[in-house]
């Protein structure tokens, strides 16, 4: 389950709980107080992941803005009650959000600071793997380097624009990776072909 966190105008506090009784899937929907101002009500609610997508737009059109609703990840663990169908264990991350999902793909798909010195400390540490013929250094470059988060990013805008499955879209993007990685693999045992097959130059 996730907590859904809403910062609501007063005046449209009751539209917001009645946006929530209305959601069977909505549970443990409380009242909290007033910001200090005096122009906002914190209601929460327990929500499943599937039903973020729905339950967002209607929230907004309440008249809350968009960036006074949260979604909140927690881990919880109830030793006295039953086990449900949906319970996920704690080491498996827990649901995501198809809308979640798309902010973090908009912040993989810029080329911000942190993502430019990792990609530069691995090519310098694979680099050096070639150099010295060392998988191990090439194994930690790999380790190390957040490639694949631009191509991971273009998956869910391409299956967002086009309206076609996230896997399918994955499926595509992997398919023209193996082919580019197989045309330069075959394009670079050609080269080395011709060059020890190029007789050595005269004088040596």
């Amino acid at each position: 389950m996730l907590v859904l966190n809403v910062y609501a105008p007063v005046a449209a506090k009751a539209d917001v709980l009645d946006v929530l009784r209305a959601e069977p899937s909505a549970v443990n929907i409380l009242r909290g107080g007033t910001t200090v101002d005096g122009g906002r009500v914190l209601i929460t609610a327990d929500i499943p992941a599937a039903s973020v997508d729905s339950l967002l737009p209607r929230l907004e059109a309440t008249g809350v803005p968009g960036e006074d609703i949260s979604i909140v990840h927690r881990d919880v663990s109830r030793p006295l009650g039953t086990l449900h169908s949906n319970d996920r264990p704690s080491w498996s991350g827990g649901a995501l959000a198809w809308s979640e999902l798309a902010m973090e793909s908009r912040q993989y798909a810029r080329a911000v600071p942190q993502y430019l010195t990792f990609m530069g400390c691995a090519g310098v540490i694979a680099a050096f793997g070639v150099l010295t013929k060392s998988s191990t250094l090439v194994v930690g470059a790999m380790a190390i380097s957040p490639d694949l988060l631009p191509p991971c990013a273009m998956c869910v805008g391409l299956a967002a624009a086009s309206g076609l499955p996230a896997a399918a879209i994955l499926a595509v993007n992997v398919a023209v990776l193996v082919l580019a990685g197989t045309l330069t693999l075959l394009v670079q045992r050609r080269l080395d072909r011709f060059h020890s097959a190029s007789p050595p130059p005269s004088g040596t």
